[in-house]
């Protein structure tokens, strides 16, 4: 019997999301749907509006069995390392037999002739992408614009195609046909508001416009009808994302100013001389969204620069992400019910991976703790600064996963 396995950020948790996990267990019937969530900074390069453990428990009681953690060093990156780190994190659970994932076209055999076309790189697909990047375009826009030129009247009824979702979903069926998982990709057409609209669809909002709406616009009372109630119950404490961002750049200042030229140059993201950049407009940004429009070019989008931001902040660096992305076996554990708990035992059972629910208790041997879960566990040091929590309240050594009781 099939297990479904999903890759998500849940910031927050929507009807958009519960939506996918019911199409999935009416369409599957699976025995578990198993979520790899973001941890408390998500891809944009933002802190998260809920923490992880909150954020995993909503996703359990819309529908979900066990949430299990991306480890940082993916969950703010690329969205080729995203992919790669949350189908990495699905195989080590042993019986995840499917990769459920919503996109704008819902059509999986359009995606999968996109992907096969973007891994051969074919003179055809080369030669656009090459004219997109020399036109000054970032690499995503360009990707997008090369793979529209390419299949050209095979996209005729998708004329939006590659949206949001598809770029992400296209990554997840390239990791499969690179790598052996064992996963089958599965293909929800995604409904209401794209994943960047700001406005909203009927009962389907994206994360972008519920966010907006929080952050500018109002607050969790007018959220009334595009989240489920628990979600509206935990958005009344929810984190004030420019609070946030002005603590982000006090860090930044303390930290960046310290730091030479070489050791920001060390983060994934940073090429081309933007650590000068970033060395110079840190003294003279007002506020973070400052500098970030001061670092920010054609080349340099606003979520990359974000992304870099935080990797410099959590020193995640171009030479160690190899051997993050091939650490040890392990998966932690952010949240789960009865159907999930028996998952994690089948896991420990059969070896697949070290399951971690308290670091405090891990056992790993002769082996040192994995640098993966210091890196979260820092990501999460930093995230209760941010948020204005003690640092006892917001210790990964003191959380521990949510049980929901069915």
């Amino acid at each position: 019997m099939s297990v479904a396995g999903i890759i998500s950020e849940f910031d927050p948790f929507h009807n958009g999301h519960r939506y996918l996990i019911d199409t999935v267990r009416r369409e599957l019937s699976p025995r578990a749907v198993v979520c790899v969530m973001s941890g408390n900074f998500t891809q944009r390069g933002e802190p998260a509006v809920l923490d992880k453990f909150t954020r995993a428990e909503l996703a359990v009681k819309g529908g979900a069995d066990l949430v299990v953690e991306l480890p940082v060093c993916c969950a703010v990156n690329a969205a080729r390392e995203f992919a790669y780190g949350g189908l990495r994190t699905l195989s080590l659970l042993g019986p995840v037999t499917h990769l459920c994932f919503g996109s704008e076209t819902g059509d999986l055999a359009l995606l999968e002739k996109a992907a096969e076309l973007a891994l051969k790189e074919d003179g055809a697909f080369r030669e656009a992408l090459k004219g997109q990047l020399e036109a000054g375009r970032p690499y995503g826009t360009a990707y997008a614009r090369a793979l529209k030129a390419v299949l050209g009247p095979e996209i005729a009824d998708f004329p939006d195609f590659p949206a949001s979702n598809d770029i992400l979903a296209l990554e997840y069926v390239k990791q499969l046909k690179q790598t052996d998982f064992g996963i089958v990709p599965y293909a929800v057409k995604r409904a209401g508001a794209g994943h960047k609209d700001a406005e909203s669809s009927g009962v389907f909002a994206s994360g972008e416009g519920i966010r907006m709406t929080l952050t500018y616009e109002g607050g969790p009372e007018d959220l009334e009808d595009e989240v489920p109630p628990y979600t509206m119950e935990a958005l009344e404490h929810y984190n004030f994302l420019p609070d946030m961002e002005g603590k982000m750049l006090d860090l930044l200042r303390y930290e960046i100013p310290q730091m030479s030229a070489a050791a920001i140059a060390a983060a994934p993201g940073v090429s081309e001389g933007l650590e000068n950049v970033i060395r110079r407009e840190i003294r003279k940004a007002k506020n973070y969204g400052e500098l970030v429009a001061r670092i920010r070019s054609k080349r340099y989008p606003e979520s990359r620069i974000c992304r870099i931001l935080v990797q410099i902040l959590l020193g995640i660096t171009r030479n160690d992400l190899p051997n993050l992305l091939l650490e040890p076996n392990y998966v932690r554990v952010l949240a789960f019910n009865e159907t999930g708990a028996g998952l994690i035992s089948e896991a420990q059972e059969n070896g697949y991976a070290s399951i971690v629910v308290n670091p405090n208790k891990a056992d790993w041997g002769k082996r040192e703790t994995p640098s993966n879960l210091l890196l979260d566990m820092r990501a999460s040091e930093v995230y209760g600064v941010l948020n204005g929590c003690p640092p006892y309240n917001s210790s990964d050594l003191v959380n521990i996963p949510k049980i929901i009781r069915n």
